[in-house]
């Protein structure tokens, strides 16, 4: 908001990776074993599982990160910490979506 680093970096695959492209299929095979589990066509995916499978495949498409700190001490890169931060932080989670979509962030200069 203020436009000053914060002197974090966050890695991401974009959407043309195989990284991204193997989240997908893992979210989508989760999604239709519930569906089987549910009564198959007749499944309707909730509000928070749509904002779950997001968060879990961006999640899955982070590769890494520099100087994040949560509640004061260093965080560990691990996808259930990515989880936690992109559920917690929704502005974090926005920017890294965003940087995810924009393929001029994967061109060569």
């Amino acid at each position: 908001a203020t436009g000053i680093p914060v002197g974090a970096s966050i890695t991401i695959a974009g959407t043309d990776s195989k990284t991204y492209q193997d989240a997908q299929h893992k979210i989508a095979n989760k999604r239709m074993k519930r569906m089987n589990n549910r009564g198959g066509m007749k499944f309707n995916l909730t509000s928070e599982e749509v904002e779950f499978e997001s968060i879990e495949l961006l999640a899955r498409c982070t590769l890494g990160w520099d100087n994040i700190d949560w509640e004061g001490s260093p965080l560990k890169f691990s996808l259930e910490n990515a989880k936690m931060i992109y559920t917690e932080l929704l502005w974090l989670r926005e920017q890294c979506v965003s940087a995810m979509e924009d393929r001029s962030n994967f061109l060569a200069e």
